[in-house]
């Protein structure tokens, strides 16, 4: 993974995400711009296994009270994490920004330490998927 902030790279080890008022303009410090850059192979490790939860319970879901979900996947016929990874970029990049955004997050920077870091991502405004998969928003110095 590459992480750039301001258009400077630096380690993931140095960025955590907020999780509690996540979004919030409130916040007192510097802001600035990142972009993250995952391979195809990272990010499909990464979302993989929380798309296809996500795809299930939707899918239970509907089962049990008769209404499609409001998210699209209907429409798609349900599409494995695979087929819309190659078939809908576009859908798959909203779906993550949309409903997947904490399990990106969480599982792109959950485990490190806030005493290492230097920047908390507070939005998560943009998913790309092309060649690689790149996501944008804000983060904030500690």
């Amino acid at each position: 993974m590459k992480c750039l902030i301001g258009g400077k790279q630096y380690s993931k080890s140095k960025i955590l995400y907020r999780q509690l008022g996540f979004g919030e303009k409130d916040v007192q410090k510097p802001i600035h711009r990142y972009e993250m850059i995952l391979t195809l192979d990272e990010f499909s490790h990464i979302i993989e296994s929380a798309y296809e939860e996500y795809l299930e319970d939707l899918r239970t879901d509907e089962q049990l009270t008769g209404e499609p979900d409001d998210v699209g996947l209907k429409e798609l016929d349900y599409p494995s994490f695979m087929i819309a990874l190659s078939e809908n970029k576009k859908f798959l990049a909203l779906f993550v920004k949309e409903y997947l955004f904490f399990e990106l997050l969480e599982r792109c920077f959950g485990k490190n330490s806030e005493a290492d870091c230097q920047f908390v991502i507070n939005t998560l405004d943009d998913v790309e998927i092309g060649h690689t998969v790149k996501f944008r928003g804000e983060v904030f110095e500690i």
